[in-house]
């Protein structure tokens, strides 16, 4: 103070406000921050001081004051354009407030002028964790930092941050411990040591590191809202918010706490108090982007335009326009897979199981998470399951709830502590063996993944899931965690599932839990789990598939170092994949100019040959050496393209009888025979494709079509029982039941197509309803006929 009194240092005073409040000792803290605060607002700062107006911006921020902190930088700004100290600081505002693509935007900046900016880096990782990106896109963006600056706190926090949130304990103690040597035991690498002890059940560790940090500060609030932001990770909402309300106990002006506190009751659907503390935090917060979003969801769009149907033991959120549709179709298939779930698990759950069905995904998204943008259909918080409506379309409903169903079993028996990788493989498991069978035909991607790379062991399956950076390595994930289930369940049975599942609520760790309850140890059963995917796949060995998802880059000047034709095919596949025609073909053609029997090299010249004649000679030259489905894929589009249906489908038998369930095969089946006006075939190949495609309205449609157009009722009014569950609120697959149920004589079933139609809020097609006008008259149902012209005529709610 003395220094600040005498030569006007105010960035010393606003560091050690913020030493004081990590001590505790908050009202200490202030009194510096105020007096910059003091001189900016007396006019004692010049209007040209960047330098002081910046210290300004960072203790109204300390003071927890974003809006004067935002307008400070601004200030600054003017005055010095793209400086990155002011960019970083803006963009952690940003962050704090959830506003990330305006964070990215000023990090973004940064690293335009210093590629290799280590905060900037270390920040964007931050970003990508906040926004739910896959962890290994955060790890490398924290390991960039550390190669640029050695000393990152920020980038060593966060990977140690993502080895405790993975369980990897040795990997986190070791970097907390590279942090110390910097730090020293700071409250920063105890918030670290305690998240670890809390997270993996060390209860007497996690208290004795609760005590220290306790002599160092006596209010920690940011030492359990870390440790809260790492159990909600997890997927353990009830202790998440119990922490926050501990912080908040110490604390009750912090904004941050009160809004995470807020936001896990609502996902536990304790709404009522969970509404109350994010309207407390707005008031403390008003920048927090998140709880405005949330409230605002509830305030202009739940309160106005949904009801909550209590039909116990589930409590059902739908839009007012849809819930007599979510009551009439949803509700049943519900209480049939909870009947069969508390069967195949031994147990009842916990109820009321609230499930809310949202008309614009960006609503479910905000429902769960407060913000607009998470691509996904459904999740389950434990108690309370949030989902797109059906009538968005798009996906198969059933599969989903009846996945998401599995998952309240499965986090309240492991109390949230079971790996993702079998509460995913579970539920996954649970839909394929239910009475629709839903399924998802993974086999040709998951061998092309465990061809290309060694899958992880067993007690670190998780890392399948961390270490996605695309959409197609998460779907294998989810395939190669229902494979994990399906061998576990085949050697040892449902109830050895169970008990792992109650092994894990306990707190065990794998390794204790497969000696204990399947009797051998971890490296047998992944051995075992080995030789079982071996086994699955063996026919697929020895065939050639030309699966590029899975080639790793390298960097481009291997190619000019050591250009073997090995290493030319990779980089042409890369350049292929990522769109780059030209410098693929290139490459592919030198790669097999030292190598004739490259087999990458000769199917990515086939493909990008605008010479069929010469496209066929290439591909035909892999088949003749090598037997490969997706070769005579494209040997069957070629000969298609050229009207040579006989060759291709002479192409297309063999791929099915390799790999039956292939959906390309299908889809090229049906279209010669559509060509051909072959419905029979056509049909048949549009049956197949509709079991293994199950989200997909589009080949529902064209399959009951034409089965309408042949005159096969039966088929069509299965077809069409199947087509509800991806077009449930399209009344014309229920107008495609009517119609054959009407020529099948089965008048009940008449009369329940009716009553479905009378609860769809949708308009009936015209030409469709004429078509159902003429066959009651024709079966002489003179008052279904009424009933359908009354339901035509009725007014419909529109989206």
């Amino acid at each position: 103070r003395a220094a600040y009194a005498n030569e006007g240092d105010r960035h010393a005073l606003v560091d050690q406000a913020a030493i004081l409040f990590e001590l505790g000792r908050d009202d200490e803290a202030r009194v510096p921050l105020e007096a910059v605060i003091r001189d900016y607002n007396r006019r004692a700062i010049a209007p040209d001081d960047a330098d002081s107006i910046f210290a300004v911006a960072k203790a109204a921020r300390l003071l927890g004051s974003a809006r004067d902190a935002n307008r400070a930088l601004h200030e600054d700004a003017r005055l010095k354009p793209r400086d990155d100290e002011i960019e970083l600081a803006w963009s952690e505002l940003f962050l704090e407030a959830h506003a990330h693509e305006e964070a990215k935007r000023g990090i973004g900046g940064i690293l335009r002028r210093s590629p290799e900016h280590a905060e900037a880096r270390a920040l964007l990782a931050e970003v990508y964790l906040a926004e739910g990106k896959p962890s290994r896109l955060v790890r490398e963006e924290a390991e960039r930092a550390i190669l640029s600056d050695p000393r990152c706190l920020r980038a060593q926090r966060l990977l140690a941050f993502l080895a405790i949130a993975r369980r990897d304990e040795a990997d986190a103690l070791e970097r907390i411990e590279r942090l110390e040597a910097q730090t020293h035991r700071s409250i920063d690498s105890l918030m670290l040591r305690g998240g670890l002890a809390f997270l993996t059940d060390q209860r007497a560790r996690y208290e004795a590191i609760e005590r220290e940090v306790a002599e160092m500060n006596p209010r920690p609030v940011r030492f359990y809202e870390f440790i809260a932001e790492l159990v909600e990770l997890d997927h353990r909402y009830d202790e998440a918010a119990a922490l926050s309300a501990r912080a908040l106990e110490m604390s009750p002006n912090d904004g941050r706490a009160r809004a995470r506190y807020g936001m896990n009751l609502v996902r536990l659907g304790r709404e009522d108090e969970g509404r109350t503390q994010l309207r407390a935090a707005v008031a403390l917060d008003p920048f927090n982007r998140r709880v405005h979003q949330l409230l605002e969801l509830y305030e202009s769009r739940i309160d106005r335009d949904y009801v909550m149907l209590e039909r116990p033991p589930f409590r059902i959120r739908a839009h007012r326009v849809e819930a007599a549709a979510i009551e009439r179709f949803v509700l049943p298939f519900l209480e049939s897979a909870l009947r069969t779930l508390e069967s195949r698990y031994g147990r009842t759950i916990a109820a009321p199981i609230q499930i809310e069905f949202y008309r614009d995904p960006r609503d479910a998204s905000i429902r769960a998470a407060g913000v607009p943008d998470l691509p996904f259909q459904a999740i389950c918080f434990g108690k309370v399951i949030t989902s797109v409506s059906p009538s968005v379309g798009g996906f198969n409903w059933g599969q989903i709830v009846w996945h998401e169903l599995a998952h309240v079993f499965h986090l309240q028996m492991s109390r949230g502590r079971a790996p993702r990788w079998l509460m995913e493989g579970l539920a996954e498991r649970e839909a394929m063996i239910s009475p629709k069978a839903f399924k998802r035909p993974l086999a040709q991607r998951i061998h092309a993944f465990i061809s290309s790379r060694a899958i992880p062991p067993l007690d670190d399956f998780d890392a399948l899931f961390s270490e996605t950076r695309v959409m197609e390595e998460l779907i294998v994930s989810y395939g190669l965690s229902t494979l994990a289930v399906d061998f576990l369940e085949e050697e040892y049975g449902v109830r050895k599932l169970v008990a792992l599942l109650r092994g894990f609520g306990e707190g065990r760790r794998f390794s204790e839990l497969v000696e204990a309850e399947l009797g051998v140890d971890a490296r047998a059963l992944n051995d075992a789990f080995r030789a079982y995917l071996a086994s699955l796949y063996r026919q697929r060995e020895g065939r050639y598939e030309p699966d590029f998802e899975w080639v790793e880059s390298e960097p481009s000047a291997h190619v000019a170092v050591a250009p073997t034709p090995e290493r030319l095919a990779k980089e042409a596949a890369i350049l292929f994949r990522e769109g780059h025609p030209v410098q693929a073909s290139a490459l592919a053609q030198r790669a097999l100019d030292a190598d004739p029997k490259r087999f990458d090299a000769l199917f990515i010249l086939g493909k990008l040959s605008p010479q069929r004649d010469r496209a066929l000679a290439l591909f035909k030259a892999i088949i003749q050496q090598r037997e490969s489905v997706g070769v005579r894929l494209e040997l069957a589009r070629l000969h298609t393209e050229s009207g040579e249906f006989d060759r291709a489908l002479a192409h297309l038998e063999r791929v099915r009888e390799l790999d039956p369930e292939r959906p390309e095969a299908y889809q090229r089946i049906a279209q010669i025979a559509s060509v051909r006006r072959r419905p029979k075939e056509e049909i048949a190949a549009l049956e197949e494709l509709m079991s293994l495609e199950p989200h997909s309205d589009g080949v529902a449609f064209r399959l009951i079509r034409r089965l309408f157009e042949t005159g096969d009722h039966p088929r069509l009014l299965l077809a069409a029982e199947d087509a509800r569950f991806t077009a449930l609120f399209d009344p014309r697959v229920h107008l495609y039941r009517l119609i054959a149920a009407v020529h099948l004589r089965e008048r009940e079933m008449v009369r329940e197509a009716l009553a479905d139609l009378e609860v769809l809020p949708g308009a009936i097609d015209g030409e469709l309803y004429r078509e159902a006008l003429e066959a009651l008259d024709r079966a002489g149902y003179r008052p279904e006929r009424q009933g359908l012209e009354r339901l035509f005529m009725r007014p419909r709610h529109r989206r």
